[in-house]
């Protein structure tokens, strides 16, 4: 948090919808913000036990309520506070049905109608896109994969071979292990490793790693980036759920990551070392489009692919990753950092 508290105007912030700044990705209402050394237990107690998502803009230390219709807010909540009926066989097929249905609408030429209502709603900064008039795209998910400016995105740390870039626009949080991730946000009490990377051979290899969650809300730029340099070793599709990737589902008794749809892949630096990439699709994202193949090289911040219509989440894993510490105290406090994609957000130690 950089030293900063959240001020006696917390409540107030909440029922505020300001216009979002177009340069950062779309958030809502920012909170006030006081002198100090950090969020004290009451306001932490609070910012856990609250309905709703904070997250701290990366760019300027800002802590933000995220925006969400509250229909859909007060039936996730429901929905997910009773994990038994949330993971029932009826509502995991009537998330199939809906995703497939949505998938295929936003696949087809009429969605274009639905464009200029979420470009304005977000206040989508259009000028950072290869193709800023929306008029361009020939169908909602043409849109919701638009290719972003090189500028707009630029490499953090370009020159340092050991660092370790953020695979995406996304709301993060970083873990020195899985252990402490299972402690403080992962909750799902099936949660393994093994699991979540469908690891056969060597199934415990990844227990000890550090962790990366990368959650994108629907406004964000949705095509993701190498977080490393390396070969890609292994790439294959995990069959699975659509439940929803928000944290509401996520920090409950849910298993979101090892149960939803996914593309696991594995990239193998230069000096041997693996980096294991879970790409999660969520409730309405249909599908995941991959740009790459098996022993491709690829460079920190080359594209991979792009998730297609909705909310996802990339889970990542390395062992002998350090993140950089605005990251981890942020992560400590239980709230997520909005950074950008191709920005660094850590380093290796060899």
């Amino acid at each position: 948090m950089g030293g900063r508290l959240v001020s006696t105007e917390f409540f107030t912030a909440l029922h505020t919808q300001p216009k979002t700044n177009p340069a950062q990705p779309s958030v809502a209402a920012p909170l006030p913000e006081a002198e100090g050394s950090g969020l004290t237990d009451a306001v932490r107690k609070m910012l856990r036990q609250s309905v709703g998502n904070y997250v701290v803009n990366r760019a300027d230390g800002r802590i933000f309520y995220e925006h969400m219709e509250k229909t859909v807010r007060a039936t996730m909540v429901a929905a997910y506070s009773l994990p038994a009926v949330a993971t029932s066989w009826p509502v995991r097929k009537a998330l199939k049905i809906m995703t497939s249905k949505k998938g295929k609408w936003m696949d087809d030429p009429q969605s274009v109608s639905d464009i200029p209502r979420f470009v304005d709603e977000f206040q989508l900064d259009m000028s950072d896109y290869v193709r800023p008039n929306i008029n361009q795209y020939k169908t909602f998910n043409d849109f919701f994969t638009r290719e972003i400016k090189d500028s707009a995105r630029p490499v953090g740390d370009l020159s340092n071979p050991r660092a370790f870039s953020s695979p995406a626009d996304a709301r993060t949080v970083v873990f020195p292990s899985v252990k402490l991730a299972q402690q403080l946000w992962i909750k799902g009490k099936r949660f393994t490793t093994s699991q979540l990377l469908d690891l056969k051979d060597s199934p415990n290899s990844y227990d000890n790693a550090t962790l990366v969650v990368s959650r994108l809300a629907p406004q964000d730029y949705h095509c993701f980036h190498a977080p490393v340099s390396g070969t890609i070793m292994r790439m294959h599709n995990v069959t699975g759920e659509y439940y929803t990737v928000n944290p509401l589902a996520v920090r409950r008794n849910v298993n979101v990551f090892t149960e939803n749809v996914r593309v696991i892949m594995e990239i193998q630096r230069q000096n041997g070392q693996k980096v294991q990439t879970a790409y999660i699709g969520a409730t309405l994202v249909a599908s995941m489009r991959m740009n790459v193949r098996v022993g491709q090289w690829v460079n920190r911040g080359d594209k991979i692919g792009c998730f297609a219509f909705g909310g996802s989440t990339i889970v990542t894993l390395a062992h002998g990753l350090q993140f950089d510490n605005d990251l981890v105290q942020h992560t400590m406090d239980e709230l997520e950092t909005l950074v950008t994609a191709r920005s660094r957000i850590g380093e290796f130690t060899s």
